[in-house]
């Protein structure tokens, strides 16, 4: 059986929260109006894969709970009415043009941690070398936070074992036990060699993780998963 996928969504608060799903129960993911997006909804996005879902225009902007998909893509019919504001004259029932999903509330986090407050928080510095082998080797300091201190900070459930740190695309993590990222050698870091990330090393944040090997440093850090 394939693991289950995780995919970013976005919405704006004011337009349709987390909260507003939680109340619902479960919601039609409608108008979306990009390709790739519509593309994953028709093609890939599955029953049962999960869903970041993300406030965006908010303060802080972050992804505040999760969401699951209860039935895969469909043809959207919001497309084909003249009233919505999401229509479009290309659509027809042969050739529906654009598709969506339907997704249920699994979970709203009581906090979102912003990556300003992070940055405030104690920095601290490793010397660690990330290897991709058959392609690069990148040796040098990194600045950020222990991943312990982000979840004291975060908080933590009891009987939790495991944490996933997903990319902000939602396309790509990777799992470690949470006694694995206990002490050194494990940060979300915001620096390498004293200057903020580049694209190339993740900006605005990656797991940087000592001891582990390369396809365990997420890049671009969007959520932590604690399960």
């Amino acid at each position: 059986m394939a693991d289950r996928q995780y995919w970013l969504m976005k919405s704006e608060p004011d337009v349709y929260s987390i909260d507003d799903l939680e109340s619902d129960g479960e919601t039609m993911w409608d108008g979306v109006r990009n390709y790739q997006a519509r593309n994953f909804m028709r093609d890939d996005m599955e029953v049962g894969d999960r869903v970041l879902f993300y406030h965006s225009n908010a303060s802080p902007p972050g992804v505040v709970g999760v969401a699951e998909v209860s039935r895969a893509g469909y043809p959207d019919h919001t497309a084909r009415d003249p009233d919505s504001n999401y229509y479009d004259e290309k659509a027809t029932e042969d050739d529906p043009r654009w598709f969506m999903v339907d997704v249920e509330f699994v979970e709203a986090f009581d906090e979102v941690v912003s990556l300003e407050e992070i940055k405030a928080m104690e920095a601290q510095r490793e010397f660690a070398t990330l290897v991709c082998p058959g392609f690069f080797t990148d040796e040098g300091t990194w600045t950020g936070v222990r991943v312990t201190d982000l979840l004291e900070r975060a908080g933590v459930r009891p009987g939790a074992d495991q944490l996933k740190f997903v990319a902000a695309d939602g396309k790509y993590s990777a799992n470690l036990k949470i006694a694995e990222v206990k002490g050194e050698g494990m940060l979300i870091a915001y620096a390498f060699e004293d200057k903020p990330l580049a694209k190339v090393h993740g900006y605005p944040l990656r797991v940087v993780a000592r001891d582990q090997p390369g396809n365990r440093w997420v890049k671009w850090l969007g959520e932590i998963v604690v399960q």
